[in-house]
């Protein structure tokens, strides 16, 4: 099943979507090209769920991932959608000892998001930004 099939079909519910595409990120079917492809004419509410699946993977698998999901997910911290936002902050703080020499350069826009009117996405670029120190 491709990429957006799952995002656009009516049937499953957001959760089930987001199970969909971590299951095929681990298991390879999808690499960070494949998602920056497909996602160039998606929706932000189906770049979240792509989002929410990364933060869930970066949470328990993040050896699974390379240093090129930072350069992916770092142009969502200026989404104007808060969960984009926020899932991409919370993306990178999870990635960061992983990858500390890469990500010193996303610092200015999560210190800018750490002034947002959403108190998700203040809180979720503080939480990265912690991680990062």
């Amino acid at each position: 099943m491709e990429l957006n099939d799952i995002l656009k079909n009516k049937k499953l519910k957001a959760m089930d979507k987001r199970k969909q595409v971590v299951k095929y990120i681990v298991e390879n079917q999808y690499t960070c090209n494949a998602l920056n492809l497909n996602l160039s004419t998606n929706s932000d509410k189906e770049i979240a769920i792509v989002l929410e699946a990364l933060e869930e993977i970066t949470n328990q698998l993040a050896e699974k991932l390379d240093v090129s999901y930072l350069a992916f997910v770092e142009k969502y911290l200026s989404s104007s959608n808060n969960s984009c936002k926020r899932e991409a902050a919370r993306i990178l703080g999870n990635l960061a000892v992983y990858y500390p020499s890469e990500i010193q350069h996303v610092i200015p826009l999560l210190i800018v998001n750490t002034k947002d009117e959403s108190t998700v996405v203040r809180w979720s670029s503080a939480y990265a930004l912690s991680r990062i120190v």
